[in-house]
């Protein structure tokens, strides 16, 4: 970055002005014990390539220098004495010749070394045309937010507005690309090694309408799209400026975690069933990053792809009002979900659906819907008539909540299984009322049931075929029972092909 070459750039110049003044004084030594003349032809002519050369070979002597050095530092002890020992004699101060001397080639360097600094601030920070105006108002909202945050900041107040402008990126989407960098470093850095769980940018400061701001700067500039690329949209990614439905902020560094709704869903409807957990995954509706979130791939989901990938799965461990809420959503959208085969397959295998506990206790149980019988069938209401936990309870015995449960499983149709239930129930009970409902049942759909071994053996040990025996009143028997009996009669007009039972 253009901020840390400034740096050492900055360094660079410390230690050349150090060698210069090194240099210096070696001059000053020189001249001391040297006339102007003997001074002007063996002084050292420095410019911007020999004072270059003096700094990187620095401290480097060969063993000609080292030994003019130690013959120099000797003559100038000498010198000194002699000078001296002449002064007090005369009592007179040393001249000051030698010192405008020095003076005057030290206007000299001085002024060479101007020319070298403006030279190489020249080439290391050109002026620069940038395409945005860094002073306006959004730009200064910006500031303010990354102020707030403790996001790392160049002050500058320190600067020359010329050399600021040279620090600056020269498009708007730099700035974007800057800011987006710099916070995913600070990220990074404090969230790994020995900082790991210290918090450096302080997300928590930021306003809603602060993260709302934040991410229009980002993403655009005076309404426009800015041309963000791929790895761009990564950098956004991981900060924590998205909102959720839950009112937290989040990052969507994971694939497919996050989502937004359609625009058919009601937010508040699906915050009442949500699970926190999955609340968090739920972008807020923003209509102006709607174009945004389709370049970060965020998908977005109705209601009945969300009931069937997050809610209903979790539907056995939600609180009671959670599953009233996803229970009267269904119920009241079924009209548009009943549309998704996805929803329905899951409903068939969610234990949803109330149902009484029986034995007296009047608590509600869920259950899968093919666990429970249509009370709009006559025989099935008259056959469990007894035991009302056989059929749906509350909303779900509604007109629209069996409408419901008859595409999602419900049993509505008499099958062999349930014939042969309904029979067991006949011979518990005694009761010959319902024997001739099971019987007359039996006779107008006789060819949906004599096809099969097993359900004629299993319907052959019951007693629920109700007759009248020579000299007994009507009473409950086994088919095989009647067969062999001549004087008797059946209740109920059976086929007699059916007598063989």
């Amino acid at each position: 970055p253009k901020a840390w070459d400034r740096e050492l750039f900055a360094y660079l110049h410390q230690m050349y002005q150090r060698a210069k003044d090194v240099a210096n004084e070696k001059n000053r030594i020189h001249a001391t014990h040297l006339d102007a003349d003997s001074y002007q032809s063996n002084a050292p002519k420095y410019n911007a390539s020999s004072i270059d050369e003096t700094f990187w070979h620095m401290g480097e002597q060969s063993d000609e220098e080292r030994e003019d050095e130690s013959l120099d530092k000797d003559t100038f002890e000498d010198a000194i004495c002699d000078d001296t020992s002449s002064n007090i004699a005369n009592d007179q101060t040393p001249s000051t010749n030698n010192d405008i001397e020095d003076d005057d080639m030290n206007d000299d360097l001085n002024a060479a070394d101007a020319n070298i600094d403006d030279g190489r601030e020249g080439d290391e920070l050109p002026p620069q045309i940038i395409g945005y105006e860094p002073n306006c108002d959004s730009f200064q909202e910006m500031y303010n937010i990354l102020l707030s945050i403790k996001c790392p900041l160049l002050d500058a107040s320190y600067f020359e507005d010329e050399k600021v402008k040279g620090l600056l990126p020269v498009d708007r989407l730099g700035v974007s690309r800057t800011i987006m960098n710099t916070l995913n470093q600070c990220i990074n850095y404090w969230s790994s090694g020995i900082h790991q769980g210290s918090s450096r940018i302080m997300w928590s400061v930021m306003t809603p309408d602060d993260f709302d701001n934040f991410l229009v700067f980002l993403s655009s500039h005076e309404r426009n799209r800015l041309s963000l690329m791929i790895s761009d949209l990564n950098l956004m990614k991981h900060l924590p400026i998205f909102e959720t439905i839950a009112g937290n902020h989040v990052s969507i560094e994971e694939r497919d975690e996050n989502f937004t709704l359609d625009a058919s869903v009601e937010t508040s409807s699906v915050a009442a069933y949500l699970p926190l957990s999955l609340q968090t995954k739920v972008l807020a509706d923003k209509p102006q990053f709607k174009d945004l979130f389709e370049d970060l791939n965020i998908q977005t989901l109705n209601e009945a792809t969300i009931l069937q990938r997050f809610v209903l799965k979790e539907f056995a461990n939600m609180p009671t009002a959670q599953k009233e809420a996803v229970i009267k959503s269904i119920l009241e959208k079924w009209e548009i979900l009943r549309l998704s085969d996805g929803l329905i397959d899951v409903l068939k295998n969610t234990a949803f659906v109330k149902r009484q506990q029986g034995d007296g206790y009047n608590d509600v149980v869920y259950v899968k819907p093919g666990q429970l019988y249509d009370p709009r069938n006559e025989l099935l209401r008259t056959m469990f008539n007894k035991e009302l936990n056989m059929f749906p309870a509350e909303e779900f015995s509604t007109t629209e909540g069996l409408q419901m449960l008859e595409s999602v499983g419900l049993q509505t149709q008499v099958d062999k299984d349930t014939f042969l239930k309904c029979a067991w129930i006949v011979e518990s009970e005694q009761d010959v009322q319902k024997a001739v409902k099971l019987f007359e049942y039996f006779a107008d759909h006789f060819g949906e049931f004599f096809d099969g071994a097993d359900f004629v053996r299993g319907l052959a040990e019951i007693r629920c075929v109700p007759a009248e025996m020579e000299g007994e009143s009507v009473g409950l028997y086994r088919y095989r029972e009647i067969g062999k009996c001549n004087m008797c009669s059946i209740w109920v007009t059976i086929k007699s092909s059916d007598l063989h039972l």
